[in-house]
């Protein structure tokens, strides 16, 4: 079986790839800003808190992927937020 073929660091390509035993396939794991397109069957991972994915596949091609997009930073967000009283 061939290596997938991966575009995938951070604020580009993602560098975290491995092979899981237990699922027998290969798996990227994204962080924030990185991006992965693969033309096999593998797995996409990230955990996402104030970051958004997207997923896309094209169904004719067979590529899929996903981007992780982070929010901008606003200057005096950490001061607001540490203000903010518990709800």
């Amino acid at each position: 079986m061939a290596a997938p073929t991966f575009e995938s660091s951070r604020s580009g390509l993602a560098t975290r790839h491995c092979f899981v035993p237990n699922s027998g396939r290969n798996t990227v794991k994204l962080r924030p800003g990185e991006y992965s397109i693969a033309d096999e069957n593998v797995v996409v991972v990230t955990v996402l808190g104030a970051c958004v994915a997207a997923c896309l596949r094209g169904p004719y091609t067979g590529l899929g992927g996903m981007k992780r997009f982070m929010p901008p930073k606003a200057d005096g967000a950490t001061e607001l937020l540490s203000r903010r009283p518990c709800l």
